[in-house]
């Protein structure tokens, strides 16, 4: 499964899968309007291309959005994994909590097991805060941040995971 958060300014986006050879497989991918979106995308959608001599994603509107006819499109959180995404809570997982959200100036991060370190990035993937936990639970101070959506990175047991939050 491939995984993304997407922002676009139109529904009408695709990802080419490119092989090394010229070969390439195509999918529409589901997005809101100018609002973020998770998507979960089977790499068996993914037709015609052997997956391993894969070396390019190409992201492509099919209607500009721009006077110019180009679309803005951002991604964030990308990543590969094996499984469903139904009926897993990815995070339950690890038994972590975080709490609340929207947050004002503290959000407790808390887990059955140790919580090693986390970490919080805005949208555009810059870290912008780092914490080391070693705790079962802990209070991060956010009220540095501006307000907006956030990623917070955190490691239980080696494990890594992540989750958004919304600042107010």
């Amino acid at each position: 499964m491939l995984h993304l958060d997407i922002w676009a300014q139109t529904q009408d986006v695709g990802l080419a899968l490119i092989q090394s050879g010229g070969a390439t497989s195509s999918v529409n991918i589901t997005s809101n309007n100018g609002v973020w979106s998770s998507v979960d995308i089977a790499l068996s959608d993914f037709t015609g291309v052997d997956l391993s001599k894969i070396f390019q994603m190409k992201f492509y509107g099919f209607n500009g959005a721009n006077a110019d006819g180009t679309l803005d499109i951002y991604l964030d959180n990308m990543y590969f994994y094996t499984g469903s995404p139904l009926n897993i809570d990815k995070n339950n997982i690890l038994n972590v909590n975080l709490y609340p959200s929207p947050a004002q100036n503290e959000l407790t991060i808390s887990a059955k097991n140790t919580i090693e370190s986390a970490t919080i990035y805005n949208v555009l993937g810059r870290k912008v805060q780092s914490y080391t936990v070693n705790a079962t639970s802990k209070k991060l101070d956010i009220s540095s941040l501006s307000t907006g959506i956030y990623i917070l990175k955190y490691t239980v047991d080696s494990v890594v995971g992540s989750m958004k939050f919304i600042k107010e």
